[in-house]
């Protein structure tokens, strides 16, 4: 069986910073020597959620979680550690290469996401390679280039062609050798009748969506012009790595702008994307085959601060700025909103327009409650229209998660509308009242359902859990003389009784080995151990200052023995009730029970 080098697995490790892959997922604010976040393990509204640079480890102080970026990875996109490293390697441009195997030749299971990927990859190739070099796709790629996109623009999209054909993918990826499975799950074949396949998109431009990570995760396909026969757009449906409901496109390649400007541009289709990037807006990213979504505003608020929503000017355009808005402002967002004029959109704004044109617009955008106002205040002429646009509005607001925000917009409503704000609030205290949230916490990873979970945080609630973790904490240490004491009084007695045993072998092992500890070393070996949690948590708390002495070592002890005596003693009670109760010869048990009681007397500790 092929085997991955350790050497490769470590160059993978020091090749991806924490913090860089972290805040990919998770938006990450530095405070002191650390970064903080919301855990996306579990759901907070206060971030607990800690990664360390210099040890290249994270922690959630809420749910318990923690280990390396290797460690991150799998949690997140629930994936096996061989899955991981090699998203990782692809990520850092690493080439792996396996003993007894091929380069990047990872072992394949039938429902390995990276089958999936491998497919999306090789189909993306074949659709750039059509547009290209076919002569079937030299008129689409003159409808783009007199669209205004130009060459480099299509190939930094990898933007292609499907051709007219039944089988052309199809006949092609059945001789990767995956599994009918695989290949019914995809999302590019359809499945005929006979049990064969035929090709999901036909006759369509190809735009290949792509995960934060980078790697093709699914397709949007568009109809030539003038065809009129079917959708205008075909988008790939869910499967195993594509769920639209959180996908943003474009966001793999403007990720790093948005975080540096805290600012995004969200438009509604491929075109206007591409449009605006090719005129300089890097910050740019897309919804892919639905409406907005919260997990969409909950992936954008952990880049930026600001969004703007850039739809087209029409009435469906209005109605889905109005819809995505609050969606965004209950995220925690600031929206504002950028004004095209004339039912144009993104896309054809730039046919005459200038860059500078559209920076006017995003420096002039209102935000979204004065836009909302000003456009729907001149047009609702009667109480009626008014009385029905209020109701919607303040439903809207019911279904908002956070309480602060939805008061702080209706009073803004009531004020530009011109309606009474008590009213207001009594109804949207009625509607939060009869229409709970549904909350939406299927697309949060839930930790102890993937590899490498921990089954949670591990409470140090009784003084003798707290004893043992003091001392595992000062194995850790540097300082030379604690560790040597450690080494040489602790028996194997107390080490044998603690709550903590396990861990403290595995430590105490590679202690003798090496002295100090290899701190990343243990924290990579203990990658499928619950108890990787805890040494993660102990790393942490060596920034503190938190005292590391012989003497915090010796007290740690005291009470491990005394608390071990106090459970002697408890055994030596209940034998001395049975015997009494049997009438049997009790003398020798109220001895050893007095010669207990008086080590209990001189162990006391401090």
């Amino acid at each position: 069986m092929a085997r991955l080098p350790e050497h490769q697995i470590e160059q993978v490790r020091e090749s991806n910073d924490i913090v860089e892959v972290v805040s990919d997922y998770v938006r990450l604010k530095r405070s002191g020597r650390n970064y903080f976040g919301l855990c996306p393990f579990h759901g907070e509204k206060s971030p607990s959620f800690s990664v360390a640079p210099d040890k290249q480890i994270f922690h959630c102080f809420g749910c318990g979680v923690g280990g390396n970026v290797i460690n991150f990875v799998m949690q997140y996109e629930k994936l096996e550690f061989i899955e991981a490293v090699k998203l990782l390697a692809d990520r850092a441009g690493i080439t792996l290469v396996f003993e007894g195997g091929t380069s990047q030749s990872v072992p394949q299971k039938s429902d390995d996401l990276s089958n999936y990927y491998t497919l999306h990859e090789r189909v993306t190739g074949l659709y750039e390679k059509a547009l290209w070099q076919s002569k079937e796709a030299e008129p689409v790629l003159a409808y783009l280039r007199n669209r205004g996109i130009n060459d480099e623009t299509l190939k930094q999209f990898r933007v292609g062609y499907a051709p007219d054909m039944w089988d052309f993918v199809t006949q092609q990826v059945v001789k990767l050798g995956l599994s009918k499975e695989v290949l019914n799950r995809s999302g590019l074949l359809m499945t005929k009748d006979n049990g064969g396949f035929y090709d999901r998109f036909r006759k369509r431009i190809m735009f290949p969506i792509l995960g934060v990570q980078g790697r093709v995760i699914g397709f949007g396909g568009r109809v030539l012009p003038g065809d009129d026969q079917t959708a205008k757009y075909m988008n790939s449906p869910e499967t195993p790595i594509y769920h639209k409901g959180n996908v943003l496109y474009g966001l793999n390649l403007a990720k790093d702008e948005i975080r540096k400007t805290q600012a995004v541009i969200l438009v509604e289709g491929y075109m206007d994307l591409i449009r605006l990037c090719q005129s300089g807006f890097r910050n740019v990213t897309a919804g892919s085959g639905t409406a907005l979504t919260e997990q969409h505003g909950k992936v954008l608020s952990r880049f930026a601060d600001t969004v703007f929503l850039c739809y087209d000017n029409d009435e469906a355009g209005i109605k889905a700025t109005d819809r995505a808005g609050k969606i965004l402002l209950d995220a925690g967002m600031n929206v504002r909103v950028i004004e095209l004029k004339d039912g144009a959109d993104p896309d054809s704004y730039f046919d005459d327009h200038t860059h500078e044109d559209f920076q006017k617009l995003l420096d002039d955008s209102p935000d979204f409650m004065s836009y909302l106002i000003r456009y729907y205040k001149p047009r609702l002429r009667s109480a009626t229209a008014k009385s029905n646009f209020a109701e919607r509005f303040v439903s809207d607001l019911a279904l908002m998660s956070n309480q602060l925000t939805r008061e702080l917009l209706l009073s803004q409503f009531a004020e530009g509308m011109g309606l009474d704000e008590p009213v207001l609030f009594r109804i949207l205290r009625d509607k939060t009242r009869r229409q709970p949230r549904q909350r939406n916490n299927e697309s949060q990873n839930d930790a102890t359902n993937t590899p490498g979970a921990t089954p949670g945080p591990i409470r140090l609630e009784s003084a003798t859990d707290k004893a043992e973790y003091e001392l595992l904490r000062l194995h850790f240490t540097d300082e030379e003389p604690v560790l040597k004491w450690l080494l040489t009084n602790l028996d194997a007695e107390i080490l044998e009784r603690m709550h903590f045993r396990d861990i403290f072998r595995q430590v105490r092992i590679a202690l003798e080995k090496n002295l100090p500890l290899d701190r990343k070393q243990i924290v990579e070996e203990l990658s499928d151990s619950p108890w990787q949690s805890l040494i993660t948590r102990i790393l942490f708390d060596l920034d503190t200052e938190k005292a590391i002495t012989i003497k915090l070592a010796q007290d740690c002890v005291r009470t491990l023995h005394h608390f071990q005596l106090h459970e002697e003693l408890k055994v030596l009670r209940q034998r001395l009730r049975e015997v009494e109760k049997s009438g049997g010869d009790f003398r020798a048990i109220i001895q050893q029970k007095q010669a207990l009681e008086l080590r209990l007397k001189t162990a006391q500790p401090d």
